[in-house]
């Protein structure tokens, strides 16, 4: 979403990805979608390689990754070559020592800035593209509604085996 954006400000956005990545479709055709066929270890020296002829052929003058292990992959590369800016966006709270190094780190919540040890860092939160909302079905029954990515992380395994031991009737309708 945030590189499709992008491409409505006159940038020129690519998108690095590991290939057969999930989403591709999503991409506008205004992005340019480079995908790696390396194995996508932070330890590949082959990986590495890849990368560092893409920033060497398209020269970037930022570089822009998530997660701990793009983000130390794009670090080393960052220390070699010094010839873009290095923006690393944090997730989460968890581990992750790595955005204490980057030149501009950017965390998603004040709880995740927090986590990183340097005074530059700032807060942008995820935001979403606004798309109308469906009409509100009423209903008598109590419904509760869980927002999240279904990764095991956000334990909803937990609140789906709690649901019927409830004392009340309730719905639950997880997004």
């Amino acid at each position: 979403d945030t590189c499709n954006e992008l491409t409505n400000h006159s940038f020129n956005i690519i998108a690095i990805v590991p290939q057969n990545t999930e989403y591709l479709e999503r991409f506008s055709p205004l992005v340019d979608v480079i995908e790696l066929s390396n194995s996508t270890s932070r330890h590949n020296p082959f990986l590495k390689r890849s990368l560092l002829n893409i920033i060497k052929t398209y020269r970037p003058a930022i570089v822009h990754s998530h997660s701990a292990k793009a983000t130390e992959l794009i670090y080393s590369i960052h220390q070699a070559l010094g010839t873009f800016k290095h923006f690393a966006t944090k997730h989460n709270d968890r581990k992750g020592s790595i955005f204490n190094k980057v030149q501009y780190p950017i965390a998603v919540s004040g709880v995740v800035a927090h986590s990183i040890k340097k005074d530059n860092v700032a807060i942008v939160f995820n935001g979403l593209t606004y798309k109308q909302p469906q009409p509100l079905i009423k209903s008598n029954v109590f419904t509760l509604l869980c927002v999240g990515r279904l990764d095991p992380i956000k334990q909803f395994d937990k609140l789906i085996d709690v649901m019927p031991h409830l004392p009340f009737t309730c719905k639950l309708i997880i997004a």
